[in-house]
């Protein structure tokens, strides 16, 4: 029954972000969390004495994700970003630069993504950490789809 309310929660957030085309605000990335935390909760069942070590270490481990992730691009805008027309105009060494960015990205995620399985691994068991990265997985892809839908409603 939880999961319904925060699907609709979901599909209200959507429609306000969507109507929000620049960065979401400080309240809105607010809401988003609030809803990742109801719905990992839900998701992966955690007692209260699971909770109150899990969610400090989650919530470093989002700090830190969110840290690399929004890491600044040389030219702005991370390789999937940009547009045949733009890459064209980049030169050679932009581009090189560009996609060692990337990859040196990628492996901070990785070892980012160890890290905190070992961590996860420590305070939780190990079937509850796989849910977790299931519901993060889950979470993410609704409120993408959701994103996604309102936006081609509004084309319409």
């Amino acid at each position: 029954m939880n999961i319904i309310r925060i699907t609709l929660a979901l599909l209200l957030f959507s429609g306000s972000l969507m109507a929000q085309r620049e960065k979401p605000s400080e309240e809105m990335r607010e809401k988003i969390e609030s809803m990742r935390i109801a719905y990992i909760t839900e998701k992966i069942n955690l007692t209260p004495e699971e909770a109150q070590v899990f969610w400090p270490v989650y919530n470093q481990y989002r700090e830190e994700f969110e840290k690399i992730i929004h890491r600044v691009e040389p030219n702005g805008k991370p390789p999937h970003h940009l547009s045949d027309e733009e890459l064209n105009k980049m030169s050679d060494k932009e581009v090189r630069e560009m996609l060692t960015n990337e990859m040196e990205k990628q492996k901070l995620l990785v070892e980012h993504r160890e890290k905190y399985f070992k961590k996860f691994t420590e305070i939780l068991p190990i079937k509850k950490v796989a849910l977790l990265y299931d519901a993060e997985r889950e979470f993410q892809r609704k409120l993408m789809r959701q994103i996604s839908d309102r936006g081609r409603e509004k084309g319409k």
